[in-house]
């Protein structure tokens, strides 16, 4: 595969684990830490952020995916393999955890 594709997937991959992390978790937290006389579950959501986040975790393991199905040595596919295990546990993580 020519080094800047890979550079340029390689960046969406980092993008999307920045927009994963930065919209990842409960957003009524702050409120809680606020007024610990709210329940956990009192506040409703429009899951609007799970399905963000969904879209963000599917498009990094198609990006990764397309870097595996390119790339050329066998150490490029285990690092790419790598990468979208660890967007599944961080994507698990604050999607569950929540």
């Amino acid at each position: 595969m020519r080094p800047l594709w890979r550079i340029v997937l390689f960046g969406m991959y980092a993008a999307g684990l920045f927009l994963l992390v930065l919209f990842g978790g409960n957003e009524h937290d702050w409120m809680l830490q606020m007024d610990p006389s709210l329940e956990e579950g009192s506040i409703e959501s429009n899951g609007n952020r799970q399905l963000f986040t969904g879209l963000v975790f599917a498009s990094i393991c198609v990006t990764q995916g397309l870097a595996i199905a390119t790339a050329a040595s066998t150490g490029q596919k285990i690092l790419s393999g790598s990468l979208i295990v660890l967007a599944c546990a961080i994507w698990f993580v604050l999607s569950f955890n929540a």
